[in-house]
């Protein structure tokens, strides 16, 4: 027989026993993977288990719930057919393995289980090939790095740790679980009659792949490669989606194949999604053992054909995969960050997401229609594509972060920077001079604070003993500031000094007019913290006008004259101004942002994008 002509391709549908059945009647098998092998029929069927195991070791599966994969046996469905994995994983719910699939013994040749009755071409059948998990041998097992809190338990930490010790993921009930604040996910959605806080930073802040996606794809000038598939392939993607589901695993499955073909990327089965229509792409890590999800997707048949939308699921799906023990190496390191995808029928949107004390998902994109609806429409596919495309490279990007990925330097008495923005630094004012910091705490409880206590860092070569100004500072994140008007009021004591602006958009477009301010902290209190509603003494109401004078002097008005945004330093009782997001130039145009809050509608007399006039400042003063 010609060796050559004896080779076939053969596909490996993966699954491993869940540890904590192996001693009942009836075993639970979860999904690994699927994979297809080339593989001789004069070949022992062991080889199989072989290549099967070479292919999850690839991608990043040879350890499993804390321990790694042996033995491996092969079955084969008495059924006919190619049923998808999804299939199979929910017949195997149904009833025994001995009864859904015959197994083959290892010392077989595979011609030989395969084509009993010496047929020359093996059936068109998938071989399921079903592993055991064993602990890691002692030698093995990765040393306990030393506690990162052995000084000191940060709060941020502290919280983290018991929200996973605790063992609390998302409930399926989309509303009870935002109704937790234990686990809701920061993701802006809430529930009236128990409202939780579920805003938070902009996702950009953890990670510039965010930042990149998003310039990318609103990037006019982006032009996609002439030389790929992209466009074919979204197209292919378009009309895919546009058919009406009657069958989930055939239509999830060529969805998963194109979507694959466009990112560049391999996606499995989300072996601990039980909805089986979750997917991962994952990736390799610098930590040993541990694997990375660079993408989280979700497949639906249409929208409302499930309790939540796709992108929902996915949400829970990425939180379910991070906070098992497992990859504990990487989740106690950094905040994990991943895209998402979900697509419902002829739907599909984008996302980030990090875990820092709870899961953060914020969408990157609306919802783009896929409904092949309109002839003599090509720009659809290309605007679609232009979005795949932006996020094919911002995966790049998180690929190289996860390759390369090394444990942060903790300082002592601040937070671990998992829980903190990516940015660190920031160019001194005065000096001209590199700055780095690191953060210590949020300065408000809120899941939403985007203003820090940090501590600045000694200067790389300067004497370990000598002070060189690190003392405490204040890093705030804007996407509107007044940098002058602050800098002129710190200069003249009437508000904190002004140390550092930083726009990120310098960084990468995608950052917009986000930028990093840091100022001097001051010791002191705000009259909010000082009076409550109560009447302001005489000379504290007299400070403020002294402020206001000087402030409105120069041209500028505060919008924004509340007791939170007034602090008494405490050495000499002077009254600063603290918080320049709203001030302006009289005369200039600048509105009101969208959104204000009663207290802000109520004391100043504005409406929504009201154009900012020094009469909302005076009316604020006189409810002061």
């Amino acid at each position: 027989m010609n060796t050559m002509n004896n080779v076939h391709h053969h596909l490996l549908y993966v699954f491993y026993i869940k540890p904590s059945t192996v001693d009942n009647a009836s075993v639970e098998l979860i999904p690994l993977t699927d994979c297809a092998v080339k593989a001789s029929l004069d070949q022992m069927v062991q080889e199989l288990v072989d290549l099967a195991e070479e292919r999850a070791r690839e991608r990043g599966y040879d350890t499993l719930e804390g321990r790694r994969i042996i033995g491996g046996s092969v079955y084969c469905p008495r059924g006919p057919g190619v049923p998808f994995l999804e299939k199979v994983y929910a017949d195997l719910k149904q009833q025994p393995l001995e009864d859904y699939a015959e197994q083959f013994h290892l010392n077989f040749t595979i011609q030989e289980s395969l084509c009993p009755d010496e047929q020359d071409k093996p059936p068109r059948k998938p071989l399921l090939i079903v592993f055991r998990l064993s602990p890691i041998p002692q030698g093995l097992k990765r040393q306990r790095a030393p506690s990162l809190d052995d000084d000191v338990v940060m709060p941020l930490t502290k919280n983290f740790r018991g929200h996973k010790t605790k063992g609390k993921m998302p409930s399926s009930d989309y509303a009870e679980n935002q109704s937790s604040p234990d686990v809701a996910l920061l993701d802006g959605r809430f529930v009236s009659r128990s409202p939780v806080e579920t805003t938070a930073p902009p996702i950009e802040l953890y990670h510039r792949a965010f930042a990149q996606f998003t310039a990318l794809a609103r990037d006019p000038a982006f032009q996609l490669p002439d030389d790929d598939d992209i466009l074919s392939n979204t197209a292919a993607l378009i009309r895919s989606c546009s058919e009406i589901e009657t069958y989930k695993g055939l239509r999830n499955s060529n969805i998963r194949e194109i979507l694959g073909r466009i990112l560049g990327l391999s996606f499995d089965v989300l072996n601990d999604d039980v909805s089986a229509a979750g997917y991962i792409a994952p990736c390799k890590t610098s930590s040993e053992f541990v694997t990375a999800a660079l993408v989280i997707a979700e497949i639906e048949g249409e929208l409302g054909s499930t309790d939540t939308d796709p992108s929902v699921q996915a949400s829970f799906s990425f939180t379910r995969f991070y906070c098992q023990p497992q990859r504990d190496p990487i989740t106690d390191q950094c905040n994990c960050p991943t895209f998402i995808v979900g697509i419902a029928g002829p739907w599909l949107v984008i996302m980030g997401a990090v875990l820092t004390i709870r899961p953060v998902i914020q969408r990157l994109s609306d919802y783009m229609w896929l409904g092949n609806s309109r002839v003599l429409d090509e720009n659809q596919v290309k605007r679609v594509a232009r979005n795949l495309y932006a996020l094919r490279m911002a995966t790049k990007t998180l690929a190289k972060y996860w390759e390369s990925f090394v444990r942060p330097r903790r300082v002592k008495g601040c937070e671990h920077p998992r829980f903190s923005p990516s940015f660190d630094s920031f160019i001194d004012v005065h000096t001209l001079e590199n700055v780095k910091f690191a953060y210590v705490k949020p300065l408000e409880e809120a899941p939403s604070c985007v203003t820090f206590l940090a501590k600045k860092l000694p200067a790389e070569g300067s004497a370990p003993d000598k002070d060189n100004g690190n003392g405490p500072i204040v890093i705030k994140f804007v996407r509107r500031y007044n940098q002058d008007a602050h800098l002129m009021m710190g200069e003249r004591g009437f508000a904190p000094k002004l140390l550092g602006y930083r726009p990120l958009r310098e960084e990468d477009p995608g950052y917009d007019d986000l930028a990093l301010l840091a100022t001097e902290y001051v010791e002191g209190e705000t009259l909010f913290d000082l009076y409550r509603g109560g009447v302001l003494p005489k000379r504290v109401k007299q400070g403020v006008e002294e402020a206001l004078q000087v402030l409105n002097g120069a041209g500028y008005i505060f919008a924004d004259l509340r007791r939170p945004n007034l602090i008494v330093r405490e050495r000499d009782g002077k009254v600063q101004l603290i918080d320049f997001d709203w001030v302006c130039r009289a005369g200039e145009g600048m509105r009101y942002p969208f959104h204000l809050s009663r207290d802000v509608r109520t004391r100043s007399g504005a409406k929504d994008n009201d154009v900012i006039t020094l009469e909302h400042q005076e009316r604020m003063f006189e409810k002061l």
